[in-house]
């Protein structure tokens, strides 16, 4: 609930602080300015700022859970704990040149989806227009091409995605069974070891 409220907060806030700027801005440069592009910005992209402060906050507290178990781990077996540690470092490099594609991928997404919202208005104000030029399959055929081009986009990113989850998933699986036998073997051996004394 508080990281809803706190959501909440920052897209009221940004909103307010984006109208409010709009309001005072010269109307040279708004007129510059698409009315989508404003409309996008007051919805959607300032929701943007809302879900982000939340993955903030998501992100401080896991951050500080996995500091508190590092600390733990530490100081029961600071080899098990490096050890662990290693597949960490092995999978963010793996996944380093497929997270910039995903980056990449997202970025046309968001600018597609710009687009789309674009054109709609652009279609809806000129909708009389076409009517009456009888332009209703040149309009449709715009229409479906920018939408289809942006579920091309939408899916290749849901791949990339996906891609870093099994990546992520394969190499967890792995790295848990061989992180499983070294733990044993070596308690086995600190466990001989103080057999013998």
């Amino acid at each position: 609930i508080i990281t809803a409220q706190i959501n909440q907060k920052v897209v009221v806030y940004w909103r307010n602080q984006f109208f409010e700027r709009l309001s005072y801005s010269s109307w040279s440069s708004i007129s510059k300015l698409k009315h989508s592009d404003i409309q996008n910005a007051l919805s959607i992209e300032i929701r943007k700022f809302g879900a982000i402060s939340n993955q903030l906050i998501q992100l401080t507290g896991s951050s500080i859970l996995i500091i508190i178990y590092l600390i733990i781990s530490a100081t029961l077996s600071l080899k098990l704990t490096l050890i662990a540690l290693i597949p960490i470092g092995i999978i963010a490099l793996i996944n380093k040149p497929i997270n910039k594609k995903t980056s990449l991928l997202g970025k046309s997404t968001v600018i597609g989806n710009k687009e789309i919202q674009s054109i709609i208005l652009e279609q809806l104000s000129a909708l009389k227009l076409v009517k009456s030029y009888q332009k209703e399959k040149q309009h449709l055929d715009e229409f479906r091409s920018t939408n289809e081009e942006l579920e091309s986009k939408t899916i290749n990113f849901i791949k990339e995605t996906q891609k870093t989850k099994v990546i992520f998933e394969l190499f967890a699986a792995v790295f848990i069974a061989i992180y499983i036998y070294i733990a044993i073997s070596v308690f086995k051996a600190e466990i001989t070891e103080l057999l013998l004394l």
